[in-house]
């Protein structure tokens, strides 16, 4: 629809194009909302840890703040990985839990005494495996504990960490420490720039 004053066209917008544009602006915010309802009710992989850390901005019914978040995933581990009680320190206090294994149960070398005593030799033995087997099950559940983690951030969360310049060589490594460091700073909304997250960046720059 155009009109003329002074000689000079001006191009209005037509009845039909402002009937649209108000389509779309109601789509994108029912898309909007329909994401943030999705998020509100966000449980995580686990539902039964009954916590979930997210985005500083982010309202989300589970969301706990990373303290918090730390100690009920610490507490799940204790009691549902194997060598839980070995993996649960790592979260909340940095622990490393091969060094907490090996001061407990690796068997003690044998006396040169004892080593002409074929059944202490064999029962050493035994304990050997046994030891060896379990701090392989240990370094394995390392990565379960690091999984866990993972599945209990929420996708803004989860988008940012991809993001990371070393989320890659990190996430192969089933890097605990990295990832908590990283949930340390993103939940209260602290931007690491050297990291390059680019647009997730952007993003948490925004709302934080």
């Amino acid at each position: 629809m155009s009109s003329t004053s002074g000689g000079g066209n001006i191009t209005g917008s037509t009845t039909s194009e402002i009937g649209q544009d108000k389509d779309n602006n109601h789509g994108n915010n029912k898309r909007r909302n329909t994401i943030d309802l999705v998020t509100k009710h966000f449980k995580g992989d686990n539902a039964n840890i009954g916590a979930v850390i997210g985005l500083k901005h982010e309202i989300i019914d589970a969301k706990k703040d990373f303290e918090k978040f730390t100690q009920k995933i610490a507490s799940h581990v204790a009691t549902n990985v194997t060598m839980g009680t070995y993996l649960a320190p790592m979260i909340t206090n940095d622990a490393k839990p091969e060094t907490s294994y090996e001061k407990d149960m690796e068997p003690p070398a044998l006396e040169q005494a004892e080593l002409s005593d074929n059944t202490k030799v064999w029962k050493w033995r035994e304990r050997t495996k046994l030891y060896l087997k379990d701090r392989q099950t240990l370094i394995t559940n390392k990565r379960v504990v690091y999984n866990i983690i993972y599945g209990q951030c929420s996708p803004s969360i989860q988008e940012v960490l991809i993001g990371d310049k070393d989320y890659k060589g990190k996430s192969d490594n089933f890097d605990v420490k990295w990832l908590l460091d990283q949930l340390r700073l993103l939940s209260v909304g602290l931007d690491r720039t050297s990291n390059g997250y680019g647009g997730s960046r952007r993003t948490l720059l925004l709302w934080s």
